[in-house]
């Protein structure tokens, strides 16, 4: 089945000729694709492959249309699929339908795309990209012709190192698996030396024309316990709202419990010893009830009286007054750049 479709029965016919080949290229170019196309019909597949690079040195860009040289090119990716070279045929048959675009023959198209596809399931792809573009990069230790930054490249399956460099810049090296029929991405940035690059910009310490006030230990410690006292004081008003919000909440809760016993037993319902019909679920509601309230007023006076030694301990260490003399020197960073001088006189 891929006999009819990668080399197929072929007659050297005036329908056979590429389209777009110049008459003064009929004697070297010509004659050599007819003997490819003889060897390719008899399946001697390495004498085709031989006769149509042939052909294609004696098709120079400058003198052959692109349409010529992308069949010669396709003619070669298909004989290198049938010796098994997977990795070259993928190569030229990529470049033949690229260098072809819809200039190619259909029936040409078709074969080299099923060529295409058939060569890539034995072989992986590697979209590499390089920072600078013009850096050399080099593929298990062979230099690659430079594509601008942008590769497309095949290879087979395994372990492969990549290698970008340029002068100048420190070289890029990488490590990577490539498996049958899957891509494989890499990116490659290549850097300045150390030495090369352009400093940061130090940015200086503030500069004082007075010695800084020592921080005491005693500042520290009573700063710290009035921030206890702040969230103490705090959390503690928090529970006792939360408290007595509940404890209204309940209080509704038992009038309506309480209406509904009076309505279905009368109203002394619940006196007695034996009361039943919810009586006992209102006796601990209401138990609730006054627990809640407890809560809520004690937690509120503790929150008051919380609140009032914080208050008091700020009254009575004030912070030491601040030293009036001298300035401060600040560089500052930015669009306008230059020095702050700010203090008090």
């Amino acid at each position: 089945m891929m006999a009819c479709v990668l080399g197929g029965p072929s007659v050297v016919a005036a329908q056979d000729a590429p389209r777009g080949a110049p008459s003064g290229v009929q004697d070297p170019v010509m004659d050599a694709l007819r003997r490819g196309r003889i060897a390719r019909d008899a399946a001697r597949w390495a004498d085709a492959e031989t006769a149509f690079r042939a052909a294609l040195a004696a098709a120079h860009p400058g003198h052959s249309a692109a349409t010529l040289r992308a069949e010669i090119i396709g003619e070669i990716g298909l004989a290198e699929l049938r010796q098994k070279k997977h990795r070259d045929a993928a190569e030229h048959l990529d470049e033949a339908l690229t260098l072809g675009g819809t200039a190619l023959r259909p029936a040409l198209e078709r074969r080299f795309a099923e060529g295409q596809r058939i060569a890539e399931k034995y072989i992986g792809r590697l979209y590499l990209s390089v920072e600078p573009p013009d850096a050399e990069v080099l593929v298990d230790g062979k230099v690659i012709p430079n594509r601008g930054g942008a590769y497309n490249l095949f290879l087979d399956p395994g372990r492969h190192g990549i290698r970008a460099r340029l002068a100048g810049y420190d070289d890029d090296q990488a490590n990577f698996e490539v498996a049958a029929g899957l891509s494989t991405y890499q990116e490659m940035r290549l850097r300045l030396p150390s030495s090369s690059r352009p400093a940061a910009i130090p940015v200086a310490p503030r500069v004082s024309t007075h010695a800084a006030t020592p921080v005491k230990r005693a500042d520290a410690s009573a700063s710290t316990w009035r921030t206890v006292g702040i969230v103490t004081s705090a959390v503690t008003a928090a529970v006792g709202v939360a408290a007595l919000i509940g404890q209204e909440a309940l209080s509704g809760e038992i009038e309506e419990a309480s209406a509904e016993i009076k309505e279905r037993s009368g109203p002394f319902a619940c006196r007695g010893a034996s009361g039943d019909g919810g009586c006992t679920q209102l006796d601990d509601a209401e138990r609730g009830r006054v627990a809640l309230s407890w809560i809520g007023v004690t937690s509120l006076v503790a929150s008051g009286v919380i609140a009032g030694l914080t208050v008091r301990s700020f009254l009575s260490s004030p912070e030491p007054s601040r030293q009036k003399t001298g300035i401060r020197i600040v560089p500052v960073a930015g669009p306008s750049s230059g020095l702050l001088i700010y203090g008090s006189f």
